[in-house]
């Protein structure tokens, strides 16, 4: 071989070896290898090239790039992030991208959020198809830490307002008065926890003396009490240090309410006392307060008696035995209170149960609106309802029933949330359980009519048939007792539909609902008011 030529091989070894450093150096082969999709933000919070991008914790990828590249497909996300991922790894259009931070200094980082199946089935959605490469999508708001800095300059904000607006109020005179007023009273209740303190040292003497023979109980429970004795001692030092600090400081916001609130009742305790001169005043009041006085005599002598008996019961055995058993007792429950109490901060701090709440207070507050609207379309049938009746009394006397019977009734069920119905029985008969129905059920969500025949079967029992609800059926009423009656109805045969209702009265033409909707089939129960107003012809 000439030495042309091995200079040539040499050549090409030498240009095929500075290649591949190269493509090592410049991490070419490991682009190889992803793919890239690009994500729009409003912010990036101080993203960095090069961060990582995480999936349920673990790394798929970095950040390749964060510019500046308003698109008009994302008018209000100006900020761009290339991502560079694993090829190996799968993302679908159901998942979310947002900015997280692992701590207060923690480096920021592109966190891919995929919800649970549970999670999709609860919000109506489906996984959804795999992204493809260069996909451009919108990024969600900063989550965590990274959003930490803007909450606490909202905080500021807020709270230099608030403290503008105290220092504002403070400067008032008659406010300033008011709170020295309010500072001599709580100097006062720290003078009544002293004596507080006090009372409780000497219980505590007359119990070490009643409970010497059950030691170990008994001084747990005298050091819970001494324990508790330095607090309120703790509280007392506290209320005056608050009382000085106050006085001289920035006026809180809470005080300032509570200040105001002591005036309002001052002017009621003023209003009270002129009542109270007034009634004194009345020879019949004088008369009740001298009896007052009487009884208050005898009731002092029975508790002189009852004081004799407390005493001789401290010096019984079995009610010492008794006490023991008594504080064993207040032990466990001390005990089981801490239980309870680890257990409902356990539940108020996991987010889970939060949202829960959240969502209840907002189904709660839904079906608050519902039931007012309902509560006026109603209100307004039933107006109709009764002007309907008082055009028909205007055309013929002789035609008008005589008693009418207007019923409106509000049910709420978990399958079909807030119902309205409004029934109005028209008897002309002088059996008040003969008569016709006639009303609207649904007022509002899918009205239909109600048209029944009512009649008697019994002393306590009677049958209705028509239309309920616009659909064929009958029903079954029974009285169980004085404002207590059940009653089964069977209706729509297309579904074969049975329903069972109870009713309970309340007093004052009010009556409580409850029951089952589709008896034997989805068993819906319900519960419910019920408004019922009786009229009679006086002619």
């Amino acid at each position: 071989m000439s030495t042309e030529v091995k200079v040539g091989i040499l050549f090409v070894a030498i240009m095929l070896l500075a290649i591949g450093v190269g493509l090592f150096l410049s991490n070419a082969g490991a682009r190889w290898g992803t793919y890239h999709i690009t994500l729009h933000f409003k912010d990036t919070k101080g993203l960095q090239t090069g961060a990582d991008v995480l999936l349920s914790g673990v790394s798929i990828g970095k950040v390749a790039a964060v510019d500046l590249a308003p698109d008009p497909r994302f008018p209000e996300l100006p900020v761009v992030v290339t991502l560079s991922l694993r090829r190996k790894v799968k993302l679908f259009n159901s998942d979310q991208f947002v900015i997280d931070q692992g701590a207060l200094l923690g480096d920021r980082y592109v966190s891919v959020l995929r919800p649970s199946r549970e999670q999709l089935t609860e919000a109506g959605q489906a996984r959804g198809s795999e992204l493809p490469p260069n996909s451009n999508l919108a990024g969600g708001p900063a989550q965590g830490f990274a959003d930490l800095s803007g909450q606490a300059t909202q905080f500021m904000g807020q709270a230099q307002a608030s403290m503008n607006m105290l220092t504002g109020t403070y400067a008032n005179e008659e406010i300033r008065k008011s709170i020295m007023v309010f500072m001599a009273n709580a100097s006062r209740a720290s003078g009544q926890l002293e004596a507080i303190t006090k009372g409780t040292a000497r219980l505590l003497a007359s119990l070490n003396r009643m409970v010497d023979l059950n030691q170990t109980v008994v001084n747990r429970s005298m050091g819970n009490v001494e324990v508790a004795t330095k607090e309120i001692k703790v509280a007392a030092e506290q209320i005056n240090g608050m009382i000085k600090s106050v006085s001289t400081g920035p006026l809180p916001a809470q005080l300032l309410i509570t200040v105001a609130n002591i005036r309002k009742s001052s002017d009621e305790m003023r209003a009270s006392a002129e009542l109270i001169r007034g009634m004194l005043a009345n020879p019949t009041t004088q008369k009740r307060i001298d009896e007052t006085v009487g009884n208050v005599c005898d009731i002092t002598a029975s508790l002189r008696s009852v004081t004799a008996s407390l005493e001789k019961m401290a010096t019984d055995p079995t009610v010492s035995n008794n006490l023991k058993e008594t504080l064993a007792n207040l032990q466990v429950t001390t005990e089981n209170l801490k239980q309870i109490s680890i257990t409902s901060r356990e539940f108020i701090t996991d987010k889970q149960n939060l949202e829960n709440l959240r969502q209840t207070l907002d189904n709660l507050r839904q079906a608050s609106a519902e039931g007012i609207t309902l509560t006026r379309k109603a209100t307004g049938t039933l107006q109709r309802v009764d002007d309907t009746m008082n055009e028909l009394g205007n055309i013929t006397e002789t035609a008008s029933p005589r008693r009418t019977t207007t019923r409106l009734r509000m049910e709420v069920s978990n399958e079909h949330a807030l119902r309205g119905d409004v029934d109005i029985d028209l008897n002309w008969a002088t059996d008040p359980r003969n008569f016709w129905r006639v009303g609207v059920r649904g007022v509002g969500r899918g009205s239909a009519l109600d048209l029944q025949r009512g009649l008697a079967l019994g002393s306590r029992s009677l049958v209705r048939a028509g239309l309920i609800g616009g659909k064929l059926g009958a029903g079954l009423e029974y009285e169980i007792g004085s404002g207590t009656r059940v009653e089964l109805e069977a209706w729509n045969p297309d579904e074969n539909r049975l329903d069972l209702r109870s009713y309970f009265g309340l007093g004052g033409g009010w009556e409580l609902t409850a029951g089952v909707d589709r008896l034997l089939h989805e068993n819906d129960p319900f519960i419910g008011v019920q408004r019922v107003i009786y009229s009679e012809r006086t002619k």
